[in-house]
């Protein structure tokens, strides 16, 4: 970096805000009500999309089961495509948190980092992924964190079983209830056939505080 501001990280070799790193900020969070029946009954999901993002992780929190996706749609306008899929009848309500590069609109006031070419890479108004953990290849059960925090969950990798026995494709789902995230078995569709097979992946997630936030 030949000019200009660099904030690095505690190991002091890990740049934290300068011209050339973004990290992923808030650009919207709520709660959205289910509105389509799984295929095997008993749970929901809700579809939606959104424009003009690059990069986006959604992550879900509250204390129901849900998993969540994003893919890309159109790459010509960066409309994004999302997908909340939860433990419960339609309408059951699903609150979801959406990170990406921060957004070059914004008050032109406060601690703010460009880049060469005007883009903004850093905007100390806004609120950005704060990851507790990497969980790669975890198992279904509870992980525990510190108390008096809120956190969220994002599936980076979905973890499922498609199980002939019961008859039953089964993904992954999260809930947080205070320190505790709880990862279970959510049934999605019916799987015919037979003779009896089990496949199965477990899932990759980033636990993240979003202590504050309002959501």
């Amino acid at each position: 970096m030949p000019a200009g501001l660099q904030i690095m990280n505690a190991d002091g070799v890990t740049v934290q805000v300068d011209d050339t790193y973004a990290n992923l900020a808030v650009v919207e969070m709520g709660a959205i009500a289910t509105d389509t029946p799984t295929s095997a009954g008993g749970n929901s999901g809700v579809t939606f999309s959104r424009s003009g993002l690059k990069n986006p992780l959604i992550a879900v929190a509250g204390p129901g089961s849900q998993v969540a996706v994003a893919w890309l749609q159109n790459a010509a306008n960066g409309t994004w495509g999302f997908n909340i899929a939860a433990g419960g009848v339609v309408g059951t309500q699903c609150k979801y948190i959406i990170f990406d590069n921060p957004p070059d609109a914004g008050p032109n006031y406060g601690f703010q980092v460009f880049d060469a070419n005007g883009k903004k890479t850093f905007d100390g108004s806004l609120r950005y992924l704060r990851v507790v953990d990497m969980q790669l290849n975890v198992p279904t059960g509870d992980l525990n964190y510190p108390a008096g925090r809120q956190y969220a969950v994002c599936h980076l990798r979905f973890g499922f079983r498609v199980w002939n026995q019961t008859g039953f494709n089964d993904v992954v789902t999260s809930s947080v209830s205070g320190g505790t995230i709880s990862l279970g078995y959510m049934h999605v569709n019916t799987v015919p056939g037979s003779p009896t097979q089990l496949n199965q992946m477990s899932s990759s997630i980033l636990v993240i505080d979003i202590t504050n936030y309002g959501l």
